[in-house]
């Protein structure tokens, strides 16, 4: 799924008043999070860095794949409904979310060998 299909599903999905620069911000925090959390401890996504989406680079590529690019709608609903102050809609979303999270985490742990300890950055 590239950067612009997200933000425009998750339009199409729950209009909002929200700038689309700001939802790149947020696409970025959340690639940003993947590779820290769960790229960086397995073998396999050396050639990955920290994204900064943003209106000059609509097509490229968010790091999750099908059928885990339902987590970035999901981030992107949770971010909007707790600015909006929707705090059920936002507790609801951030189960999904977690869900979503944990479904590709998971993925990535079957199909990629995890790092050795000495060989995970920052510890």
């Amino acid at each position: 799924m590239t950067v612009q299909a997200a933000i425009a599903k998750a339009n199409a999905l729950r209009p909002n008043a929200y700038e689309d620069d700001l939802k790149f911000g947020w696409l970025s925090e959340l690639d940003g999070r993947i590779k820290a959390e769960i790229f960086d401890s397995h073998e396999g996504f050396e050639n990955f860095s920290v994204p900064s989406y943003n209106l000059g680079n609509r097509t490229d590529e968010l790091f999750a794949p099908e059928p885990y690019t339902d987590i970035y709608i999901y981030w992107l609903f949770m971010k909007m409904d707790f600015l909006n102050g929707e705090f059920d809609r936002f507790n609801n979303d951030a189960i999904l979310y977690n869900t979503s999270w944990l479904a590709f985490a998971n993925s990535v742990n079957r199909t990629h060998t995890p790092k050795k300890r000495a060989e995970i950055k920052n510890i």
